[in-house]
């Protein structure tokens, strides 16, 4: 949002479906920030009228920078970013039944470049389903725990998080900001069209 520093009418620039962060104004009053808006935290540039409001959809400036933070140069000419890289495995191990287990007997799951937030084993003890930015932005994704491939199981430009399986292991839960609150939708395990469940500001 932009606001008037005195008396003025504030009014939105960016959609709320995405993450959009760090601000950063240009000598002609465009603005720049980074935006997860396209999968990966990019950096756009808005051009604004003069009372703050958007003029246009907003130009986008890198291609997989993965960028956090930015800051502009008084004469905007130069622009400093920061990149932060979480990385997550999954590793499986087997529990006993009495005592300890060594880590020396734990199998890797997971071996991408990614960062997994969540992840939950289904009740068959067969699959695993995880959300991962791997493709660049963070989506639902199942394996089997026995190895192999990860299959992708949604595919929205917004983020996904926090999948959990159904009673029966035929569905996968999960939620997502895309449409600008938090809601809970459900897709079938093997993939398809998603249900959303929830709608609303709660």
């Amino acid at each position: 949002w932009t606001i008037p520093v005195g008396k003025g009418e504030r009014h939105q620039v960016s959609p709320t479906a995405n993450v959009n962060t760090s601000l950063a104004f240009l000598p002609d009053g465009g603005l720049l920030f980074v935006s997860n808006r396209d999968g990966a935290p990019d950096v756009y540039q808005q051009a604004l009228h003069a009372d703050g409001r958007a003029s246009g959809d907003p130009m986008r400036l890198t291609t997989g920078l993965f960028a956090r933070t930015i800051s502009v140069s008084a004469d905007g000419s130069k622009m400093a970013y920061d990149v932060v890289r979480l990385r997550s495995k999954i590793w499986t191990v087997a529990i006993p039944a009495s005592g300890t287990t060594s880590m020396a007997s734990a199998r890797q799951v997971t071996g991408e470049n990614e960062h997994i937030e969540s992840m939950r084993i289904s009740h068959d003890g067969a699959w695993l389903t995880f959300d991962s930015d791997r493709s660049g932005n963070p989506d639902i994704y199942k394996v089997k725990l026995d190895g192999g491939a990860p299959v992708q199981l949604t595919t929205n430009p917004g983020s996904e998080f926090g999948p959990a399986w159904s009673p029966n292991d035929r569905e996968i839960v999960f939620y997502s900001a895309r449409n600008g609150d938090r809601d809970v939708f459900i897709i079938s395990a093997d993939g398809g069209p998603e249900q959303r469940v929830t709608s609303g500001p709660r």
